[in-house]
């Protein structure tokens, strides 16, 4: 489907009205020199976030594999976008520790320990794992979190690479495994019936979704469960290495997709409302026939058995997700990400 250029542009005057609202202004004093990123980049990635960066933090992002720092040769490092979402994943969670709310309705209250750019192992084939955007830790509670700012508007979901259509490839391809085998196999079946309308002509397995990157999360629930279940933890664990690391004991592990919405109403203009409408209404009924794909494919209970751990799934617009945890003094910052006019 993908976003008009339109759209895409308004999204970026409301950022840079946001960002100037909040003392962070994208001006001629911390633009990109090139006047073709002027518009939608800093010079520097540390005038797009809240504040400094940890150095562990900094390390982090370093070794993930989406050159969020790095300078291309014809393009800047992406968190120097303000529609990045890794800028975005970092200013709303922050250094450390992020303490989510008594009383919210997603997540268990307490104080959650930061990492971004967490490594899972998904197939033995190919040397490269999966990397979610953060993974929060509060004792035996998990958050795993993908976040996505104008990508899921702007961008194609990507196709399924064939490893994953064969068992062999699989870290639990054993005797231990058989169920877990059996429910990854009904969830991939069932999701490419429903997306057979959507199909491409590619290298890889033709199915996907027009607007929700399926095959993405796919990748990461297969990778939460191998860093964790009995069944493959004997064969991940010889693959420990550095930040590639088997998961702790868990109680519950909460997978969220958290996407940059903000209301229709700060749309000026009616044609980018709607288009924006029929995108927002999209995405959320294939992530819906994601979300009971997984729940029919038996895979909780496998995680239950296997894992010893409830697994979940939500997706949460970027406001929803701030509101279950205390901000502090970046509140007011990051009305960036929700464009609500709302006092925080």
């Amino acid at each position: 489907m993908g976003m008009s250029s339109k759209l895409q542009e308004e999204i970026a005057r409301l950022e840079r009205e946001a960002l100037a609202a909040s003392g962070h202004p994208l001006d001629e004093t911390t633009q990109h020199k090139n006047p073709g990123y002027a518009q939608e980049y800093f010079e520097d990635y540390r005038n797009n976030l809240f504040g400094d960066m940890t150095e562990e933090h900094l390390v982090q992002y370093k070794r993930g594999e989406g050159k969020e720092l790095l300078d291309e040769e014809k393009t800047p490092a992406k968190m120097k976008s303000i529609v990045s979402s890794s800028a975005m994943t970092f200013n709303l969670l922050g250094n450390g520790e992020i303490h989510a709310k008594d009383g919210n309705v997603f997540f268990t209250p307490g104080t959650y320990k930061i990492e971004y750019e967490k490594k899972l192992l998904t197939v033995r084939r190919g040397n490269k794992p999966a990397h979610l955007d953060a993974f929060l830790l509060n004792g035996m509670d998990a958050i795993f979190c993908e976040m996505k700012m104008v990508e899921w508007m702007r961008d194609d979901p990507k196709c399924q690479k064939l490893a994953y259509f064969e068992d062999k490839y699989y870290y639990f391809d054993n005797a231990d495994g058989k169920d877990a085998i059996a429910a990854f196999k009904t969830l991939r079946d069932s999701l490419r019936i429903n997306m057979q309308k959507y199909g491409t002509d590619n290298e890889y397995d033709p199915h996907r979704f027009e607007q929700y990157d399926a095959w993405q999360m796919y990748r990461h629930i297969l990778g939460i469960y191998n860093m964790s279940s009995s069944a493959a933890r004997g064969a991940t664990a010889k693959r420990e290495k550095g930040d590639v690391r088997l998961l702790p004991p868990l109680k519950t592990a909460r997978l969220v997709n958290v996407v940059f919405e903000p209301p229709e109403d700060a749309f000026s203009d009616e044609n980018v409302r709607r288009e924006y409408h029929e995108l927002q209404k999209k995405e959320h009924e294939e992530f819906d026939i994601f979300k009971r794909c997984v729940e029919e494919s038996g895979l909780a209970a496998v995680f239950k058995k296997d894992c010893g751990f409830d697994f979940s799934l939500c997706l949460l617009s970027a406001a929803d997700f701030m509101d279950c945890f205390d901000l502090g003094s970046r509140a007011d910052y990051l009305q960036r990400y929700r464009l609500d006019k709302r006092a925080r």
